[in-house]
């Protein structure tokens, strides 16, 4: 099974160059400031300029916000090209953003996706359909504290996503919450997942990328899996 991950949190340009010699899909800027990881604009195109980009061969850039407006994120774009806006959001408010910033260019060829975070806690919190303007879900734990709303190495039960696993995901989506080098190829192997998204798992200290952390998730993300149900 082809996985392919993303690494999130980002806070330095050898943390982007490293991501991209080692061919991750997608590496992830946080604009939260309550978080160890956040950038402003300036210092994210500093970051993105350690890497070619996604249509030059490398990592598509995801811009992590939490409720944000739309002159939040076009303050951001007005410094960095972002690929992907992955939203800690409302369903109407990530419709509305994909709606204004979904395209550019005089054409609109150029798409940018939106990804919608999805916190689990049970299985009535598991989505069943795609929301109107979400290219991809991206479900995680539900957080202990509110204002940091990913990041925080929290798992949930991956037995919530059984149907998922037997082909019934609505639609594009990634795993993500607490996954760690050592845990990530059962994760994948418990929900079929064929994308993983990693952050606090693969740091030295919040905020602080370790490059033998991310090489490890990566090889580990990357390794033939066998479904549990099949065992």
């Amino acid at each position: 099974m082809n996985v392919q991950v993303k690494i999130c949190g980002l806070t330095t340009p050898s943390d982007l160059a490293l991501c991209h010699q080692l061919g991750v899909a997608w590496v992830g800027l946080v604009f939260h400031p309550p978080s160890p990881r956040a950038l402003n604009a300036g210092r994210a195109a500093v970051i993105s300029a350690a890497a070619p980009p996604a249509s030059q061969g490398g990592p598509k850039r995801v811009g992590l916000f939490v409720k944000p407006t739309l002159a939040t994120i076009q303050a951001v774009l007005d410094h960095v090209q972002l690929d992907v806006l992955q939203l800690y959001t409302s369903l109407e408010q990530a419709a509305m953003l994909q709606q204004a910033l979904g395209r550019e260019g005089l054409g609109g060829e150029v798409r940018r996706e939106v990804w919608l975070s999805r916190a689990i806690k049970s299985k009535a919190d598991v989505p069943s359909a795609m929301a109107k303007g979400v290219a991809r879900w991206v479900v995680e734990a539900k957080p202990a504290n509110q204002a940091m709303p990913g990041g925080a190495g929290q798992r949930f039960d991956w037995g919530l996503l059984s149907d998922w696993r037997q082909g019934g995901a609505p639609g594009p989506w990634m795993l993500a919450g607490g996954l760690n080098p050592s845990n990530v190829g059962r994760a994948i192997a418990a929900t079929g997942a064929v994308a993983v998204d990693v952050s606090s798992g693969v740091e030295s200290a919040p905020g602080v990328k370790s490059p033998a952390l991310i090489k490890a998730f990566v090889e580990q993300a990357r390794q033939p899996s066998t479904p549990l149900g099949a065992r």
